[in-house]
């Protein structure tokens, strides 16, 4: 059984998973009221020793491409945040990513400034988890599992367009080499007529490439593959129309199709984008996060206390083994 509990966090609530037997099962599911607060405070008194992550999903990412000069160690955290202070300052989580160096008059390094807009309405449950001494291993975000999902399908294009369905909206992504570099959500009008919405969803990712192209992130003949990864219903119509449209080539997965090709398990024909990156990132979560250090403090303290246990065993299975031969 894996040492972490998986939390999801949108506007309806909280969802807690954890896996068990190679799948991932469902704890519960908690309100925004008072009642599922403290449901969620007991659910925490009753696993004091797990580690959470959190996965937040409000659609409130602020990307930002920057430079800076090539440094090392403590000079280059320190300019990272002075820079994630100027261009995020209205959230206290916030993270920075590498996109790789390049060289003109000076070496200069390519980073992703990233935060989470709306860390108030996560607030309240992370109050509740520094409350419970809880061992928060990191907050994420859905577009960090974005590049992931598309080589987990198979497809690893240099630069790419990938359009979800979440709902009763779309999130609509530009990666670069694997890595989301511009991420925006549009809603969507009505669902029950899959023509309107397939068309809907094309226009989206035509304009999606125009806008690109106008801001200079794609250069003017650069085109990029366009993935859309939605419900199985929307797949026909997106097929016909999408045959109307030579100019906008698109590869179409579903998300049932999408959950048997991750491997993951006998709810594959019902899986939903958030099934999805539960997977992804409970099976291997990125390195950067977004909570700050001192919302992290119980979980280093819990690697801790995990590493001295694990010694400690080392050490009286040594000692026994030694005691062994020497009897023997």
């Amino acid at each position: 059984m894996s040492p972490y509990r998986l939390l999801h966090v949108d506007p309806r609530g909280l969802s807690a998973y954890r896996r068990h037997s190679g799948r991932l099962e469902h704890e519960g599911s908690f309100t925004t009221d008072e009642a599922g607060r403290s449901a969620f405070s007991a659910y925490l008194a009753a696993r004091p020793r797990v580690a959470f992550r959190l996965l937040s999903d409000f659609g409130d990412e602020e990307l930002h491409i920057d430079s800076i000069p090539f440094l090392r160690g403590s000079d280059r955290q320190s300019l990272l945040e002075r820079r994630l202070q100027q261009r995020l300052n209205g959230t206290p989580l916030r993270t920075a990513l590498s996109l790789g160096y390049r060289r003109n008059r000076r070496k200069e390094e390519n980073i992703l400034l990233a935060g989470l807009g709306q860390a108030q309405l996560l607030a309240p449950w992370l109050q509740q988890l520094t409350a419970a001494r809880a061992a928060l291993a990191g907050i994420y975000s859905p577009v960090q599992l974005h590049g992931r999902l598309l080589q987990k399908l198979g497809f690893r294009e240099s630069h790419s367009l990938l359009l979800i369905q979440q709902g009763n909206s779309l999130r609509e992504s530009y990666l670069r080499q694997g890595q989301v570099v511009f991420s925006r959500q549009s809603g969507l009008n009505d669902l029950a007529d899959t023509s309107a919405t397939a068309r809907q969803m094309l226009g989206e990712a035509l304009r999606l490439q125009q806008y690109l192209s106008t801001q200079r992130l794609i250069e003017s003949d650069t085109r990029p593959a366009v993935h859309f990864v939605v419900t199985p219903e929307i797949i026909p119509a997106l097929q016909a129309i999408a045959q109307e449209t030579s100019h906008l080539p698109c590869l179409l997965t579903d998300t049932a199709s999408a959950a048997r090709r991750l491997k993951l398990g006998p709810r594959s024909d019902n899986a939903d984008y958030t099934w999805l990156f539960l997977h992804l990132l409970d099976q291997d979560a990125p390195r950067e996060q977004f909570a700050p250090s001192a919302q992290r403090h119980d979980f280093q303290l819990w690697q801790i206390r995990r590493a001295l246990i694990a010694t400690s065993f080392s050490l009286l299975f040594g000692s026994a083994l030694f005691a062994g031969e020497e009897n023997w």
